[in-house]
């Protein structure tokens, strides 16, 4: 939680110094053959740090999930083991029971 407070803290004080110099432009051209866009640098800087949040996000969140599967796939092998084991427990204590009978 406090990452992410700290995150917006940050978000925001990159958006309003960006905004403060909001004077100088930067020329965009997003595909070949279109031609150069001019915005402001207070408008891009914002923009871009929010995609590489989002993008960062979307990252963390596919690791985070694959991790979950992996765990809860380890733990129905742990448990499959643990009653491999109670199983094979059980015909240790028959087998000798079984020998003492005769």
């Amino acid at each position: 939680m406090i990452k992410l407070v700290l995150a917006v803290v940050a978000f925001v004080y990159l958006f309003l110094t960006a905004y403060s110099v909001n004077e100088i432009e930067v020329a965009i051209q997003l595909l070949p053959l279109e031609p150069a866009r001019t915005l402001s640098l207070g408008i891009l800087l914002p923009f871009f740090f929010a995609i590489g949040m989002i993008v960062t996000i979307l990252i963390g969140l596919s690791e985070w999930l694959r991790m979950r599967n992996e765990n809860d796939k380890l733990k129905r092998q742990l448990k499959g083991l643990g009653e491999e084991v109670v199983s094979l427990r059980n015909m240790m204590v028959m087998d000798s029971q079984e020998q003492q009978a005769e």
